[in-house]
Parts: C-alpha cells; sequence; structure tokens
C-alpha cells in the first residue's frame, strides 16, 4: 500500500479520542448534576419540615390552654 491511501488515519483516530474523553466527561458531569439535583430536593423537603414545625410551634404557643385540659 502507498502512502497516499492511508493519509488521514492519525487524525480520524485523534478526533474520535477527543470525542470519546468528551463523552466521558460529558457522562461524569450529568451524573454529578443528578446528585446535586437529588441533595437541593432533600433540603427543600427539610426546609419545608423544619418551617411547618416552626410555624405550629408558634402557633400553639399563642394559644390560650386551659389547664384541665393540659393535666389530664
Amino acid at each position: 500500500m502507498n502512502r497516499r491511501s492511508q493519509r488521514g488515519g492519525s487524525t480520524l483516530a485523534a478526533v474520535m479520542l477527543l470525542l470519546a474523553l468528551g463523552l466521558m466527561l460529558l457522562n461524569a458531569q450529568h451524573r454529578q448534576l443528578d446528585n446535586a439535583l437529588l441533595l437541593a430536593a432533600d433540603q427543600q423537603r427539610y426546609l419545608q419540615a423544619y418551617n411547618q414545625a416552626a410555624s405550629a410551634l408558634s402557633w400553639g404557643m399563642l394559644q390560650r390552654w386551659p389547664r384541665a385540659e393540659l393535666s389530664a
């Protein structure tokens, strides 16, 4: 085989290698973003539960509770 029929093989291999590396990096970033989204959802649920509990406590502190009902 002569040189003319083999021209561009190394360039094609380099481009394919770059594409493969880019795909791996995008896949890793996708996994990181999925984990960050799950963490943000957990934090949102925590903050909502905390605020509901704080609101209920604040409401309960302002109520007049008869002592007879509290000791029963």
